[in-house]
C-alpha cells in the first residue's frame, strides 16, 4: 500500500456533494491508497461501520435478491471481478482500482471533463460522491468496477438509511473538517433521500443549499452541475461561496434552502413519467385518425372536429400511451377531452411545424418530443416523420409538464 501524501487535501468550509454514475471506466491497478479514502478521515468506529456495511452490500450483490433492469446484479458485467478488497475490510489481492473521479464516466463527470476533474482534486473545497456500493467516497478514493443500483426505496437504499449510517458518516466528516455549507448536487431524490437532512443540520448546524436547474431535472441536471463547477464554483474563494443566498441563480442553476424544486421548474418525477411513457411507443398499436375518438371512448362534442376525424389524414396514424389514456380518464373533463381531440386533429396536419406558443419542440431530457398548449394543460406527443405516426404521450397540467 502506498504511503504517499494524499492528493485530496481540501481545507475550506465548503462541501460539494454529488453522486456516482451508471457508466464507469474499466480497468485499474492493484494498488489501494487508503490515505485517499473517506474511511481514513473518519473516527475509527464509523470507519469500521462503513467498511462493514460496504461488505454487507457487496454480498447482497451476489445474493440474487437485487436486480437491475430485470437482470440479477450478480450477472452484471461490472460485478464480474468485484473482490473483497481493503475497502470492504478484506485482503483480496486481485482487486483493480481507479480513483472515483476517474472510474465514474456519467453525465456529471463528462461535463467536468479533464479540466474539471483536475480542478476538483486540486480545489480547496471538499467534494464527496454518494455511491450505492461504497456509501460515500472522496474524488481520489480507489474503487473497483461495480454496478449497484440505488433506486427508489431499494434494498440498497434501506441498507444505508438504517440507523442513519450514511448520515452519521457525513456528519462525522463535516464536523471533523469544520464544514459550514453543503451544496447538494445530487439531482435525484433516491440519492438525496439516503441522507437525513433535518438530523444532519440539527447535529452540525451546517447550512445546505439544494441545487436545481431551469432547463432539466433528474440525471440531466448533472450536466449543468458539472459545467457550473468546472467554469465557476471550484475556483471561487470560500467567502464567495458562503455568500450565495437561497433562490440565487448562477447560469441555469438555482440554489434553494429546501430540498424541493419550484413549481415553475422541471420536476424529476414528471420527466421520469414522460420518458417511461415514451418508452412504450415502439410496441403501441396505431390507428387512423377517425378511429381515435372511439378507441379513447370520448367524443369532441364539436361537429366540425367530428367531421375532421371522419375524413382522417391520409398517410398519418396515431397511437397513444397508457399514461395518455389515464390522464384523460383522471381529469374527467368533457370540455378538456374535446379540446384534446381538436388538438390531435390539428397536430396531425403538420406535427413538426412550430406554431407560436401553441406547438413547440421540447429539449433536454425530452428532446424529440413536442408539446401542444391547451390552456393550462400541455399535450405531449412524439412525432415520427419516417413512420408517419404521432404518438400521444401524456396530457398534464402546466405546472406538472416539462414546458419550454
Amino acid at each position: 500500500m502506498s504511503a504517499e501524501p494524499a492528493l485530496y487535501q481540501p481545507n475550506s468550509k465548503v462541501l460539494f456533494l454529488s453522486i456516482c454514475s451508471l457508466h464507469k471506466k474499466k480497468g485499474g491497478t492493484p494498488e489501494y491508497a487508503r490515505q485517499e479514502s473517506i474511511a481514513s478521515r473518519l473516527s475509527p468506529t464509523l470507519a469500521a461501520s462503513l467498511l462493514k456495511k460496504r461488505e454487507e452490500i457487496r454480498n447482497l450483490i451476489w445474493s440474487g435478491d437485487i436486480s437491475w433492469g430485470g437482470i440479477d446484479t450478480a450477472e452484471l458485467e461490472y460485478n464480474n471481478n468485484l473482490a473483497p478488497g481493503a475497502e470492504f475490510g478484506g485482503s483480496a489481492d486481485w482487486a483493480e482500482y481507479l480513483p472515483a473521479i476517474s472510474r465514474y464516466s456519467g453525465r456529471f463527470y463528462l461535463a467536468l471533463g479533464a479540466e474539471g476533474r483536475r480542478k476538483l482534486i486540486e480545489s480547496r473545497h471538499h467534494a464527496l460522491f454518494i455511491s450505492g456500493l461504497y456509501g460515500l467516497v472522496t474524488p481520489t478514493e480507489p474503487i473497483q468496477l461495480y454496478s449497484c443500483p440505488l433506486e427508489g426505496e431499494s434494498v440498497i437504499q434501506k441498507a444505508w438509511t438504517t440507523d442513519r449510517l450514511l448520515t452519521n458518516v457525513l456528519i462525522d466528516y463535516i464536523v471533523r473538517n469544520q464544514v459550514t455549507r453543503v451544496f447538494d448536487l445530487t439531482s435525484r431524490n433516491d440519492y438525496r433521500n439516503v441522507i437525513d437532512w433535518a438530523y444532519l443540520k440539527e447535529k452540525t448546524g451546517v447550512d445546505v443549499l439544494y441545487c436545481f436547474t431551469k432547463m432539466s431535472a433528474y440525471d440531466y441536471a448533472l450536466i449543468e452541475f458539472g459545467n457550473l463547477l468546472r467554469e465557476e464554483l471550484l475556483t471561487w474563494p470560500e467567502e464567495k461561496l458562503l455568500s450565495i443566498e437561497p433562490e440565487s441563480t448562477i447560469e441555469d442553476v438555482i440554489f434553494r434552502a429546501v430540498s424541493e424544486t419550484r413549481e415553475d421548474l422541471p420536476k424529476e418525477h414528471d420527466i421520469f413519467i414522460l420518458q417511461k411513457a415514451a418508452g412504450e411507443v415502439p410496441g403501441l398499436p396505431a390507428y387512423s385518425l377517425d378511429q381515435i375518438p372511439q378507441r379513447l371512448g370520448i367524443a369532441s362534442g364539436n361537429s366540425d372536429i367530428d367531421s375532421q376525424f371522419k375524413k382522417g389524414r391520409k398517410g398519418w396514424v396515431v397511437s397513444f400511451t397508457c399514461e395518455f389514456r389515464k390522464n384523460l380518464s383522471q381529469y374527467n373533463d368533457k370540455k378538456l377531452q374535446g379540446r384534446v381531440l381538436e388538438a390531435v386533429a390539428e397536430i396531425i396536419v403538420s406535427p413538426t411545424t412550430k406554431r407560436g406558443d401553441t406547438i413547440k419542440p421540447l429539449s433536454g431530457p425530452l428532446a424529440g418530443q413536442w408539446r401542444y398548449r391547451i390552456g393550462d394543460y400541455r399535450l405531449i406527443y412524439l412525432p415520427d416523420e419516417v413512420a408517419k405516426r404521432v404518438s400521444l404521450i401524456a396530457v398534464r397540467p402546466r405546472g406538472n409538464a416539462y414546458d419550454d
